[in-house]
Order: C-alpha cells, then structure tokens, then sequence
C-alpha cells in the first residue's frame, strides 16, 4: 500500500519537479526597491526595434519588446508632479505552451479604461521597468486594479 501511494504521488507531482523559482518580493520591499510606484492607466503601445537585452531566456521563449505609454493618476513613490511615463516590457510573439511554468509577462489594451498598481525602477534612457525584472511582472509588479467592491457606493 506505502509503495502504490508512493508511485502515486511522484507521478502526480512530477510536472512540479520541472518548475522553476519564482521570487515574489513583499510589498515593502518593492516599494524600496523602486524608483516610482503609481497607479496608472495605458494609452498607447508599440512595439519596439530597439533591444535592450539579448539574455538567453529571451531567445529561447521569441519575445518581442514593447513600450507602452501610461498617464499617471496617483504617485505613491517618486515625482509627484510626473504625468505620463514610458514602460519597457516584453511580449511573447507566441503562445506560451506551459503557462504554470512559463513567464509571466504584462500586456495593456489602452482602449479599456484599466488601472495598474507599478512598482517600476528607472533606466539611464529614461524609461521604466518592473522592479522585479522582465520575466514575471505580471505577478509579481504590475497589478490590474479590479473595480469591483466589496463595499456598496455611497448614494
């Protein structure tokens, strides 16, 4: 019976031996880590010619690098007076096969009116990056801000 649970559960966890580390840093420690945390909303993207890393990863998983402009609704950290800023992040230009184990990469639609929460570091060219690197901002730095409540709005 200990050998048929055994077999059982190695079999069962055996897509978990191939997974890889994903670090999720607390709040605070992105909020030290930062440059500007805000929340903002998209209004344009492009996709970019100019490659700023050439690491193996990106090669391998054929991303393609995006900037994507935002207006600024509320500063937490950094210049209260900026307005808009520019994201650098990637883009797969194909499907990711093995989302449990693939990047968790960002993407906007500036025709939606959605509001991030960014925790982002500033690059010598003046763009911004998710603090916790290219790889999985999607779970890590850049939060969608859901607009459902559990509170009922004042009338």
């Amino acid at each position: 019976m200990r050998i048929i649970i055994l077999i059982l559960a190695l079999i069962g966890f055996q897509k978990m031996a191939f997974c890889r580390l994903i670090v999720c840093p607390t709040f605070h420690d992105m909020q030290y880590q930062s440059d500007i945390v805000v929340i903002a909303r998209p209004i344009a993207s492009i996709t970019s010619t100019n490659f700023k890393s050439d690491s193996g990863w990106r090669r391998e998983l054929d991303v393609q690098d995006v900037l994507t402009k935002f207006e600024v609704s509320n500063v937490f950290k950094g210049d209260k007076n900026l307005k808009t800023f520019t994201l650098h992040h990637f883009r797969a230009n194909r499907k990711i096969t093995d989302p449990t184990n693939g990047p968790h990469f960002v993407t906007f639609d500036s025709r939606l009116d959605s509001y991030y929460l960014l925790f982002l570091k500033q690059e010598s060219d003046g763009q911004y990056v998710p603090v916790t690197g290219q790889m999985d901002p999607g779970i890590t730095c850049i939060m969608e801000l859901k607009r459902d409540s559990p509170f009922p709005e004042s009338k």
